[in-house]
């Protein structure tokens, strides 16, 4: 007996093209997006030309740029609830609570209407001396937990800048076009950049753009005028370039090629295929002529974390992982050893005891200002301001930033906000790790948002990379991405 079969109508023209406007997919929902994916993409493009947007005009242009995209792109999804899949898994919940309450824990800080017990004793100090030079009379100075409110009021719109980076790539990442549309533009990003700087270590001219370099003259800091800086910027390039290489060759750690995987890749390294070598290769080579110690070791570390993590990914067999391991760890030092001349002796015990000897005493002095305010601190970006209430003769030169991002982090916020941000950051570390054991397709992108945690994790033991707005509105992207594709489409219906 035939199954009836239920009839199907067909829309009209001008009816199917009024319901296209709310149905996922549709003409008009998907040219929005692209809008928007394009101005994040000229954004991540041009963010380093301009010594990786590390100047108050250029930070903040980066920051208004990107939270008007997000408001945008959050209207949008406002206006058309299908435009993008909802992200919210409890973990990302969690998370958002816990920024919500950095975020207004940093505007009490700036506050005027904090009780007096709770503000910096210097404002009742300045009211005593204005009112002792007859500058105030009957009014009372307002005072506030931070020591320099616009300091606080400029580094809260640069953090800002960098949330809105990692919002902006989750929602457009979900969809794993846009995903490698993504990475893409980080990876040729990267590769610009770095060809800038071999042209300008080549050839000598020791200037970055039209500036005359004041430091580093040897090392290879591209558009950047930090050394570390560049080494993190390159740092992300060149894990994002592996796993992009990796991804192009999953054929070869396909289940079906266990038996001949070597065979499989002197395949692909006899084709065309060895030419996308090149792209991590470059990567490389300008970690290296960096010369930064940090930011080489942080790199290498997140390297291992990448291998590892796409070895769980694809569950791909012991042997083959050491195979891979050793050949990269053969490759890489034989690039040291060659081209690493400044890097090497950087290396040398006694110019690292040096250096670590002169940061440990700062690091010292800025655990004793944590604990001279640890529940209030001294507001965000205001280290510079406070350090100097305790710094003493034994440091040498000015510390700006305290080449520690977590110790700066507990001083500027106070312990317990500082821990909420931590902990906010471990939580996204966790889905990346659920999405890099759960996710076959693009698992890529978990297993490098954990790679690139780690790297930038590591590096700010040392230094202060993630407050070049090039560096963290990068990071911030990748971090995005792994979080976006830590789930599948499935999971999120």
């Amino acid at each position: 007996m035939a199954q009836a079969t239920r009839p199907t109508t067909k829309l009209p023209a001008r009816a199917e093209k009024a319901t296209g406007r709310i149905l996922p997919g549709a003409t008009g929902q998907r040219q929005f997006l692209n809008i928007v994916l394009i101005a994040f993409s000229i954004l991540l493009i041009l963010a380093p030309l301009p010594l990786g947007a590390n100047r108050m005009w250029s930070a903040s242009l980066v920051s208004v740029w990107l939270n008007l995209l997000l408001v945008l792109l959050l209207v949008g999804w406002m206006l058309q609830p299908r435009l993008v899949e909802n992200p919210f898994t409890p973990t990302l919940r969690l998370t958002v609570g816990l920024l919500a309450l950095v975020i207004g824990w940093i505007i009490i800080q700036s506050s005027w209407l904090v009780p007096t017990d709770w503000q910096h004793p210097l404002w009742q100090e300045a009211e005593r001396l204005l009112r002792n030079q007859g500058l105030i009379k009957d009014e009372a100075l307002k005072g506030a937990i931070v020591l320099d409110p616009s300091a606080t009021s400029f580094y809260t719109v640069r953090l800002l800048g960098y949330i809105a980076s990692f919002w902006l790539a989750l929602l457009l990442a979900q969809d794993g076009r846009r995903a490698h549309l993504l990475l893409g533009v980080i990876i040729v990003t990267g590769l610009l950049y770095a060809a800038y700087g071999y042209y300008i270590q080549f050839t000598g001219s020791n200037k970055v753009l039209w500036f005359d370099k004041r430091s580093y003259v040897d090392n290879m800091t591209s558009t950047f005028f930090n050394r570390n800086s560049y080494a993190a910027y390159a740092g992300l390039g060149l894990l994002s370039a592996t796993a992009y290489v990796f991804q192009r060759w999953r054929r070869v750690w396909r289940e079906g090629s266990r038996h001949f995987f070597w065979r499989d890749v002197l395949s692909a390294l006899a084709g065309r295929e060895i030419y996308w070598l090149l792209l991590p290769v470059i990567f490389f080579a300008a970690l290296v002529l960096s010369a930064s110690r940090a930011g080489f070791a942080s790199c290498m570390a997140g390297m291992a974390v990448l291998i590892i993590g796409l070895a769980i990914n694809k569950n791909m067999p012991l042997l083959r992982l050491f195979g891979i391991v050793a050949a990269l760890a053969v490759f890489g030092l034989g690039g040291l050893f060659i081209g690493g001349n400044m890097l090497v002796e950087r290396l040398n015990a006694n110019m690292v005891s040096e250096d670590l000897d002169m940061r440990v005493g700062v690091y010292k002095l800025t655990w004793e200002a944590i604990k001279a305010n640890p529940w209030f601190g001294y507001g965000l970006g205001n280290f510079d301001t406070a350090f100097r209430l305790y710094r003493d003769s034994s440091v040498i030169g000015w510390f700006q930033e305290a080449h520690n991002e977590y110790l700066e982090m507990m001083m500027d916020l106070g312990i317990p906000a500082a821990m909420l941000w931590f902990l906010g950051m471990a939580l996204l570390a966790w889905r990346c790790v659920y999405g890099m054991v759960t996710r076959k397709k693009d698992g890529i992108f978990p297993v490098l948002a954990l790679a690139a945690l780690t790297q930038e994790g590591l590096h700010s033991i040392l230094d202060f990379s993630l407050q070049v707005p090039a560096v963290a509105v990068t990071f911030a992207a990748i971090l995005g991405m792994g979080v976006a594709q830590s789930r599948s489409s499935r999971s999120a219906n």
